[in-house]
């Protein structure tokens, strides 16, 4: 569900194959949108149901801030953080809006992510590139 400044919330359910299925729940929230900037602030939290009896139900938690400048320049910081695994996960990304007309957007991300968790001590910033085509109908 969006609404016209720019924030929204949604519910949905994933299968997820060989795993089970997961819950989620999403807002987003724009803090400033002017010509020239844009920030919003995003939070989940997402319930995962395992298949596997063994394995109880677990919750993640997350959120993060987004920044635009100008519609072509951005960054983004996201954590989540999972309590049963220990585990947080830590994201930072610049973005590069590449081409945009009213019906179509191409973006590159490049970026890098680091998991904490006493389950993984010598974890290092892993590198990620992502490229993004985003069609409006």
């Amino acid at each position: 569900m969006d609404n016209i400044k720019g924030h929204s919330l949604s519910v949905s359910e994933s299968r997820i194959p060989d795993f089970g299925k997961q819950q989620t729940i999403a807002g987003n929230l724009n803090l400033m949108n002017t010509e020239k900037h844009n920030l919003n602030a995003n939070a989940f939290v997402s319930r995962n149901i395992p298949k596997f009896p063994e394995v109880p139900n677990f919750n993640t938690v997350g959120g993060g801030v987004d920044y635009m400048f100008n519609k072509k320049v951005g960054a983004s910081l996201d954590v989540a953080h999972t309590p049963f695994l220990q585990r947080t996960d830590v994201n930072a990304m610049g973005k590069l809006n590449l081409y945009q007309n009213p019906t179509t957007s191409l973006d590159f991300g490049a970026g890098a992510s680091k998991s904490f968790s006493p389950h993984i001590p010598n974890s290092s910033w892993e590198p990620n590139f992502r490229f993004s085509l985003s069609k409006y109908f």
